[in-house]
């Protein structure tokens, strides 16, 4: 399985569990998300004593936020296919390169449903910047060599190595500007 950058702890340690209960709480339901409750959700603690309607909204944020941080890795993760073989990127390659704070920037920013503020918006376009650069290869990963991915030349496979699962073709998007944000 592919390493996991950010979780939903990751998410609440960096931007505190306030802000990630508030922006992951789902508008459709009644109920809203008790910020202490999340907290101990999300830290594996037991909410089963809580109200059933308080248990379904914190764990509707929670499901939201975990949403949001797939969606993120999948943005990060096609980016660095342009240059780097994914398969190779460990917990730690992941943790030098900041992989888990440049996700959870992404994540952040698509929870905040109805426009983010503005400090959330700069971190999260300053990921977006790096990592067309990264897919460039204007910026290097550390502690890992470029040109195992999509954008490598014909022949510049090591020989030997495996077949990766990820579909590359599927992963366009290497050359292309920052699109954005989130399609």
């Amino acid at each position: 399985a592919m390493t996991t950058y950010a979780t939903v702890a990751t998410l609440c340690a960096l931007f505190g569990y306030a802000e990630i209960a508030e922006v992951a709480d789902d508008d459709n339901l009644e109920q809203h998300v008790d910020p202490t409750l999340f907290r101990l959700a999300v830290d594996g603690g037991d909410i089963s004593d809580a109200d059933p309607d308080v248990i379904r909204a914190t764990e509707a944020a929670i499901t939201r936020a975990e949403q949001a941080l797939q969606s993120a890795q999948a943005t990060v993760d096609q980016k660095l296919a342009c240059q780097y073989d994914l398969t190779l990127i460990t917990t730690d390659l992941a943790e030098c390169n900041d992989l888990p704070r440049h996700t959870a920037n992404i994540a952040r920013f698509r929870l905040h449903k109805h426009g983010a503020p503005e400090g959330v918006k700069v971190l999260h376009d300053q990921t977006m910047t790096w990592l067309a650069d990264v897919a460039r290869n204007r910026a290097k990963l550390r502690g890992i060599d470029a040109g195992s991915g999509t954008s490598a030349p014909a022949g510049g496979m090591v020989s030997g190595q495996g077949v990766s699962a990820f579909d590359w073709d599927a992963h366009s998007g290497c050359l292309g500007g920052y699109g954005g944000g989130y399609q």
